[in-house]
């Protein structure tokens, strides 16, 4: 890893034999260099760990949403009694003190289920179940004796006791969580008794990779590199002159014509390949290659096997037909949820023994995704006379390596690693990755070590168009120069352009290769993407409502008639929360909040007259409000939410979308919606706005108004 400043240098004077090694850590870019002329390229492995061993579904933490005025109780059902209208129909967690001043956490999540029967996403077996059977006793079959209520019934019945057979199911549960309903439609049995929650991550991506496969190949079925090492430094040298071979004296300053026809390319590199299924779990890369080194010129056949024996192990063996022949063995086991181990078998020449490289990672604790690893790779060797020349001493000069570190990947996307390499050459590296401008991933890191000195390298990558991506980098080092590399991928093909800048190091010139990129990538985001994907997104959602109206119209009916349902037994909890001074909702609407309707001209005297007040609640039930293209825009939510107050409060979770809420559904598709509620409590008026996302929580003394 010591080379990892100069690799767009030493790729220009090595010999790329088309093998591929998977790396423990970042500097997949590194070259190891090899007596044949050959290259050790890198890789980070594609299934099913990403490069540092560690599981590529990350287990994400809970997302804490933090809101003011609101204190969760204990999870742990305190036992109470209820009347019939009081108890909760939905579920749902009580908070302590309407109008207390204290502040707590809502779990972040997007799960429909749990949303159906609105409790958190870490509610007890006993909050589940007991939730279960309110909503069961309410939308019974047998309770509704009309026919067309009936059906109706049955069909949320069958919604409600779907949610609760795969909640209260410990390993379905758990697949859930992780996956959602298209981890419960797995192909093959993801919650096996005993399997961990890392186990059935890595296979539900494993089954997913395939299917992209599968799509990705009825595209393209092949994949190819063409790589072309660029020597620019004729450009930038200072003070560049022609000296006159009959007098010295006779200098002639560098045109940018005359620079331009000094800049040069030492090496290129083009391969083209396909793969070939074999089996469900087995596939056959083969690949062509062809190098140009100078004046030189090689080329071989490649193949390639790549077995996934079962979700923790995978091997691959990688072959060369012609000379340089080449034979190297890889896999991948993971031990446990928490422990992996990687193995490196490679011959670059029958005359000396293989290379070995061994690499453990190890999650450091069970509630962090901290990991540390160790690599161990043999130098030369030799057994008995195999690889020693004849003076028995080995016929290459390969030095073996330890390299020890540790990684942290983030939920926001960010990651760091840092490890320290122990060879000819002790040198520290630290690489830390992120996501900006919407989207695009950046990745930077420096390295010190004893003889290659100090490197610091930048990469930004980004999607262009839906099959496109293109990466812009920059390297830096103290003796190993300053360098570009661009690189733009489509469905499976690559073209590479490392450009050597300066083969020294120049403090202008590293300023000039890291701002000017930059630049450019800002100005391409602000001018052209962030443009383009509103206009895209623009056309976008009017292709989604255009297609799903006949969807959108039937969630709509269905809503209202869930509605209808619970309208008589809201009326019944509206009136015995009145007759206590409780909570009563008088508006609620969900969608977008700017074309909402005028509050009701409520007076004191309305209030307090219980007949009055609920004869206009009875006959404000507003319509949808619709656009020309009869795309609703928001939608009345007064019963649902009513049949969700519990001991004159409400409780909705944070972090998943309110339609998904029983009797909710999304009336402007694609667009930020807002829960609106006007309610009535202790005889005074509040209301509250929220985020589709945000949690509720009423009554609170800071949503009064009068």
């Amino acid at each position: 890893m010591s080379q990892q400043g100069n690799h767009l240098l030493t790729m220009a004077t090595k010999l790329r034999v088309g093998y591929v090694i998977n790396g423990p850590f970042p500097g997949h870019d590194s070259v190891f260099s090899t007596s044949a002329g050959g290259a050790w390229s890198l890789v980070v492995p594609h299934e099913p760990f990403n490069e540092h061993g560690v599981p590529s579904g990350r287990v994400v933490s809970a997302v804490r949403y933090v809101t003011s005025n609101l204190t969760l109780v204990d999870n742990t059902r305190k036992t109470r009694t209820y009347t019939e209208d009081e108890e909760p129909l939905f579920g749902g967690t009580p908070f302590r003190d309407a109008h207390a001043n204290t502040t707590d956490t809502f779990e972040s999540s997007a799960r429909s289920y749990y949303s159906l029967l609105n409790v958190d996403e870490d509610a007890s077996e006993t909050q589940i179940r007991d939730a279960y059977k309110t909503l069961a006793m309410a939308f019974h079959p047998d309770k509704h004796p009309d026919p067309h209520n009936k059906e109706l019934a049955e069909e949320a019945f069958r919604d409600i006791h779907k949610a609760y057979q795969v909640l209260s199911d410990p390993e379905q549960r758990s697949v859930y969580d992780h996956f959602g309903e298209e981890g419960l439609q797995s192909s093959w049995a993801l919650a096996a008794p005993g399997r961990s929650p890392a186990e059935m991550r890595a296979e539900f991506e494993r089954q997913s990779r395939l299917r992209q496969a599968a799509d990705a190949e009825s595209l393209v079925n092949s994949h190819g590199e063409f790589s072309a090492v660029i020597n620019a430094s004729p450009l930038f040298v200072r003070n560049a002159r022609i000296v006159s071979p009959l007098n010295p004296a006779i200098q002639t300053r560098l045109t940018l014509a005359k620079r331009l026809a000094l800049v040069s390319c030492p090496q290129i590199v083009g391969e083209h390949g396909f793969d070939i299924p074999l089996t469900q779990s087995s596939t056959l890369a083969v690949s062509g290659q062809l190098i140009k080194n100078g004046q030189m010129g090689a080329g071989n056949l490649i193949g390639t096997l790549k077995t996934h024996w079962n979700p923790r192990f995978y091997s691959e063996i990688n072959a060369s037909l012609l000379q340089p022949q080449t034979l190297t063995v890889r896999g991948q086991y993971m031990v446990d949820p928490n422990l992996i181990f990687n193995w490196i078998i490679a011959s670059q020449s029958w005359s000396v023994p293989p290379t070995v490289q061994l690499v453990w990672s190890q999650r450091l604790s069970s509630k962090s995704s901290l990991t540390g690893f160790a690599q161990v790779k043999t130098g030369a060797y030799t057994v008995g006379s195999w690889g020693a020349d004849e003076n028995g001493e080995p016929l290459t000069d390969d030095m073996s390596a330890l390299v020890v570190g540790v990684t942290k990947p983030h939920e926001d996307g960010t990651e760091w690693t840092c490890h320290y390499q122990f060879t000819n050459d002790l040198s520290i590296h630290y690489e830390w990755s992120m996501k900006v401008l919407s989207g695009m991933r950046v990745k930077s890191g420096v390295s010190c070590g004893l003889l290659s000195g100090l490197a610091a390298y930048s990469n930004s990558e980004r999607r262009v168009t839906e099959n496109i991506r293109v990466l812009l980098g920059v390297k830096c080092g103290t003796s190993s120069g300053i360098s570009l590399k661009i690189r733009v991928t489509r469905l499976g093909q690559r073209i590479v352009f490392p450009i050597v800048l300066s083969p020294k190091f120049r403090v202008d010139l590293a300023m000039g290769a890291a701002i000017l990129p930059a630049l450019a990538i800002a100005g391409s985001h602000y001018f052209y993407f962030m443009p383009k994907r509103r206009l895209a997104t623009s056309e976008r959602l009017h292709s989604i409502r255009k297609d799903r109206m006949t969807d959108i119209e039937q969630r709509r009916t269905s809503a209202e008639q869930t509605c209808a349902l619970l309208r008589p037994q809201a009326t019944k909890r509206a009136e015995a929360e009145y007759g206590r001074s409780g909570l009563v909702i008088l508006q609620a609407y969900y969608g977008r909040h700017d074309v909402f309707p005028p509050p009701m001209d409520l007076d004191i005297h309305i209030l307090a007259d219980k007949e009055q007040l609920f004869s206009m609640l009875s006959q404000y039930e507003a319509p949808h409000q619709v656009k020309d293209n009869n795309q609703p825009l928001w939608c009345n939510v007064r019963v649902q939410l009513q049949m969700l107050v519990n001991q004159s409060q409400l409780v909705i979770p944070a972090g998943r979308s309110k339609s998904k809420l029983l009797g909710f559904f999304d009336p402007c598709v694609g667009e930020r919606k807002q829960l609106y509620i006007r309610y009535l409590f202790r005889g005074r008026l509040h209301e509250l706005t929220a985020h589709d996302d945000d949690a509720v929580a009423a009554p609170l003394r800071s949503q009064q108004i009068t």
